[in-house]
Order: C-alpha cells, then sequence, then structure tokens
C-alpha cells in the first residue's frame, strides 16, 4: 500500500509540475465537476498519468483532453463497460488490445474535454480508430442531448504504453 501512495503521490506533482511548466504563472484549480483547470480560465488543460508517466496538454483556446494508458490485454476484460457496437466495429484485428486501448483512452479523452459528469461512455461516446499505426489520427464523437460533436484525435505508442488527446473539433457532427 505504500508504494502505491508514492506512486499516486509522484503523478500528483508531476502532472502539477508540467502544468507549472507550462503556465508558469498560474494556479491549478478543479471546478465542481472536479475537473482541473487554472485559476482565471486563462487556458484549457488536461492531464494523465500511468505507471512512470506523466502527461500534459494545454490550448489557449478550446477544451481538450489527453490519456495515457500502459499497454496490457488486461483491456480485454473491462471492454463490455465502454465498447459499443459501432466501436468494435473499428477493432484492427491485428491489435485488438492496441484497438481497445484506443477507444477506452479516446472516451478518457472526450470524457475530460465535455468535464460534465454523466457521461456513458457506450451511449454518449463512439471512437473509430481503424487500423492501428505507431501513431495516427482518427475520429470520435460525444453523443449527448445538449452537446453533439466530432473531434479529431491524435495518438502515439512509445515504452508499453499510448498517449492520446483531442487535436481539433471537426466540422462533421
Amino acid at each position: 500500500m505504500t508504494s502505491m501512495t508514492e506512486n499516486r503521490m509522484q503523478h500528483y506533482y508531476a502532472c502539477r509540475l508540467l502544468a507549472q511548466q507550462c503556465y508558469p504563472d498560474k494556479q491549478v484549480v478543479k471546478d465542481s465537476h472536479g475537473k482541473p483547470h487554472l485559476h482565471d480560465d486563462a487556458a484549457h488543460m488536461s492531464w494523465s498519468h500511468s505507471g512512470k508517466y506523466a502527461v500534459f496538454i494545454g490550448n489557449d483556446h478550446e477544451a481538450t483532453g489527453i490519456d495515457l494508458e500502459q499497454v496490457s490485454p488486461r483491456i480485454q476484460r473491462i471492454q463490455y463497460k465502454f465498447c459499443n457496437a459501432a466501436d468494435l466495429k473499428h477493432i484492427d484485428p491485428q491489435f485488438h488490445n492496441e484497438s481497445l486501448l484506443l477507444i477506452w483512452t479516446a472516451k478518457e479523452c472526450l470524457y475530460k474535454l465535455y468535464g460534465k459528469k454523466e457521461v456513458d461512455f457506450r451511449q454518449h461516446l463512439t471512437a473509430e480508430p481503424g487500423p492501428v499505426q505507431q501513431e495516427g489520427r482518427f475520429t470520435a464523437h460525444i453523443h449527448k442531448p445538449d452537446f453533439h460533436a466530432s473531434f479529431e484525435m491524435e495518438y502515439s505508442f512509445f515504452d508499453g504504453y499510448v498517449v492520446t488527446w483531442v487535436l481539433q473539433k471537426t466540422n462533421r457532427a
């Protein structure tokens, strides 16, 4: 339990250090939904951590999201919690676990971007990763009654991890 606490504290400080490096004069605060942002909303931000890495993204104009996960076959055990029929059509059969991780990380990014609770990953979010490469882009969607949008996601696999982030909003919804 001690190493878990130490690991969690390292992630906590690493994320805040990254935010401070990018926005040295801004304090990180959380809103009523628990979403971290910069005090006075100077810019939009998101962060993630997994294993030995932490990542941060900031955007001066639009909401953003980032997610980092370690590549592991464990993702198969929980795919029923976050994948819907539309997602499963975009699985790369040669890289099943990696496809599932791209779907999961894309949905985590969209959840962070949306910034509110009450998001059902199966019902309100879809992702279209397609053929898995070392780095790439694909489209993901938010389908909420109050918010419909499509986003271009970008990802990179490195050192047994994948990091995915929202690149930009697309024109099609």
